[in-house]
């Protein structure tokens, strides 16, 4: 689901005292010359803000240059960084970033002139808020925590919510749903209790789209309505258009085609008068997810890549990555594998560029910055004293050890010249031969050594670049989480791999009826077990899309005699196969079948459990048919598939395996939590077994909230 967060950006410090003087009479002001050319400035910056900016900022620029070339004129230089803030957010409407970017540093060099507390803090915001969109986080949260820190001096409280607002936004990017939610709440009863529509509608979208996020499309629909509601009242046509392909995108998850194409062409209109490209790219974009929903995978590809294009023009990282994983899914189904595998590396890259590590880490070092500069510049300094007190005592310590020391030597040396030096020399010159002798064949040595050193570091690096680029092989043939969460909904993989490539795999495919699921362990780990679970993805897919299986028995049935037919092609005698847990659910039948992995269904508490067959995917002396199982579920039922990796782990205080008793108490002590939260917690809880002992196996478990 495509995510449309509101960033806040500031406009000007304070609006002049025209702001409810109509527009004729702002001009009169303006275009007389007899008053001074700051009043003349100042409406002209309120009309501007009333008529020109979020309607049509090209005008608004150029108005904007009249102040410029005015307030430079008469050396004005508040006037001057006011009318380069205009222009930066001119180009912001309009999706040029960049140039918002550069006009927001031009405005700021001015405001530090000129000592302006406040004005430096706006910009702060407005370029953090660039830096967000291009999913630049750690910058981004640096800036709103400079801002933050202004505004908390100053007093000023409205913008200190739009802060909150904007760190908000970020986190809801990292999908840290709870904490951003907390900010939101908190920007939000700032902006009520000062009744600021225009950010109230802000908040409420932004609360919206989290609501949108995690599924609960009712709540988000009614707070997008309220948005729209206050932003038609002021007329703001830019938030109109964001808010409106938020209503329907919820139309279009719903399935009401109809409906949500009514809003996309809405919002279409808007853009293009607005000539603003990202607009444009999110409407596009969401045109073609309609498109794919029809199975009209040409039109699909035709809106997606005009989506592509413009999203590159702005450099929105996001939905770069959106529009990369569309096109991707659309050219596979028309067969265009080599476009679909460089639409899936264009999207891998712009998913690690948005979840780096390193962005995460600034976010939390920045989030405690605030509280902890004071302490720390305090420790610091009394430190720095202590440690200059001790290297004093230390250095007059030296010094008289370094005089007696020096004296004891001196007789010392006296002593010994006198009784040995004739034979001590003779010594001397037999032992420099010997230590000469050595050294010549060690640095032999040791140049062979290094020589080995080099080649096996190069084939080392040869060895890891091939494995992680089948890494990013096996990553395109598991579904992603966004395919997961569409057709599931209540979702977690809980994927631990024991090297860089892994013999588990989980798998996923729908169609108008029925959605099939499973987790499988391939025969071995690393990258033996990784090239037999391509093997294994490869016939599940054409057990179900070429052979349009249904039954779970029948498709296992399939896929054994797939692989047998494929490994029976070599010389060798290749028994290596797997052992999976598949499941088909329509609506509240679901069917199961396994090769060695059972199904585990929590129930009011109860864990359920109904084995798999004893028997693998693959070559084996006694086949059977596979057993068809069938069972009703009710809501709230969860649903575990996975391989034995985590029950075969040792730990603990004694070095045992977990075993799947363990494992079914834990399942059961933790049901109440969220599927997010199941998560999080089994991976604790695998590490913590784990302690600092070896991974025996790849993990793999998924679990389904019905």
């Amino acid at each position: 689901m495509r995510l449309i967060i509101i960033f806040q950006i500031i406009l000007i410090t304070f609006l002049s005292s025209f702001a409810q003087d109509k527009t004729d009479s702002l001009w009169l002001e303006w275009n007389n010359s007899s008053n001074t050319y700051s009043t003349r400035i100042n409406a002209l910056k309120t009309i501007i803000i009333k008529d020109y900016l979020y309607s049509n900022p090209d005008s608004a620029f150029y108005f904007a240059q009249l102040i410029h070339d005015l307030s430079e004129s008469n050396n004005y230089l508040e006037g001057i960084s006011s009318a380069l803030k205009i222009q930066g957010i001119s180009f912001w409407l309009k999706g040029d970033h960049q140039q918002a970017k550069s006009y927001y540093e031009k405005s700021l060099a001015f405001l530090i002139k000129t000592n302006n507390k406040e004005g430096q803090a706006d910009i702060y915001i407005n370029i953090g808020v660039v830096f967000t969109v291009e999913g630049n986080h750690a910058k981004a949260i640096n800036y709103f925590h400079k801002a933050l820190r202004v505004f908390d001096e100053l007093g000023e409280t409205n913008k200190a919510a739009l802060c909150l607002n904007n760190i908000a936004s970020i986190y809801h990017e990292q999908e840290d749903y709870d904490r951003a939610l907390g900010y939101y709440r908190k920007g939000y009863k700032i902006f009520q209790k000062i009744n600021d529509k225009k950010r109230l509608a802000m908040s409420l979208n932004n609360m919206g789209e989290l609501y949108k996020e995690i599924n609960n499309l009712d709540s988000a629909m009614f707070l997008f309505n309220k948005s729209l509601e206050i932003k038609e009242i002021l007329g703001e046509q830019h938030g109109i258009g964001l808010t409106v392909i938020n209503i329907a995108d919820i139309h279009r998850v719903k399935g009401d085609f109809n409906l949500a194409m009514l809003q996309y062409n809405r919002a279409l209109k808007i853009f293009k008068k607005l000539d603003g490209k990202k607009g444009l790219a999110i409407t596009y974009s969401s045109i073609g997810e309609v498109y794919k929903e029809k199975k009209d995978y040409l039109n699909a590809i035709k809106y997606g890549e005009k989506a592509l294009k413009l999203s590159k023009e702005v450099g929105v990282v996001r939905e770069i990555m959106n529009t990369s994983y569309e096109l991707y899914f659309n050219y596979k189904k028309l067969y265009k594998y080599s476009l679909a595998l460089k639409m899936h590396e264009a999207y891998l890259e712009m998913k690690d560029s948005i979840q780096s590590e390193k962005n995460q880490k600034e976010i939390i070092r920045q989030e405690f910055l605030r509280l902890s500069l004071a302490d720390s510049i305090k420790n610091a300094d009394l430190h720095k004293i202590n440690e200059l007190k001790i290297n004093e005592q230390t250095a007059i310590a030296n010094e008289h050890k370094a005089i007696n020391d020096f004296q004891k030597e001196k007789l010392k040396e006296n002593e010994f010249r006198q009784k040995v030096m004739y034979g001590s020399l003779a010594c001397f010159l037999m032992f420099s031969l010997f230590i000469y002798n050595r050294f010549r064949k060690s640095q032999l040595q040791k140049k062979v050594i290094e020589l080995q050193h080099k080649k096996l570091d190069v084939s080392h690096k040869d060895l890891t670049d091939s494995i992680n680029y089948a890494k990013r092989i096996q990553a395109a043939v598991l579904p992603p989480n966004k395919l997961l969460k569409k057709y599931l909904k209540d979702v977690f993989i809980f994927y631990s791999p024991k090297d860089i490539v892994a013999g588990d795999f989980y798998w996923l495919e729908a169609n108008d009826k029925y959605i099939f699921f499973a987790v499988a362990d391939c025969t071995g780990h690393g990258v033996p077990g990784a090239l037999v679970s391509v093997f294994c993805n490869n016939a599940l897919n054409r057990s179900v899309r070429e052979h349009g299986l249904i039954l779970p028995n029948e498709i296992l049935e399939k896929c054994r005699k797939i692989l047998i037919e494929e490994f029976e092609k070599s010389d060798d005698d290749v028994t290596d196969g797997m052992d999976i847990s598949l499941c088909v659910l329509n609506k509240n039948e679901l069917m199961f079948s396994g090769a060695n992995l059972p199904l585990w269904i929590n129930r009011n508490g109860e864990i359920i459990e109904i084995k798999g067959d004893r028997q693998p995917i693959g070559k084996f002396n006694l086949q059977n048919p596979f057993t068809l199982h069938k069972e009703s579920i009710i809501k709230g039922d969860l649903i575990y598939l996975f391989s034995d990796g985590f029950m075969d782990q040792f730990g603990g205080e004694k070095g045992k395996k977990y075993k799947a008793s363990n494992l079914k108490k834990f399942l059961l002590s933790i049901e109440k939590e969220s599927i997010e939260t199941q998560n999080k917690m089994l991976s604790k809880e695998f590490n913590r077994w784990k302690g600092d002992l070896e991974q025996v196996d790849d993990v793999c478990v998924m679990g389904v909230r019905v």
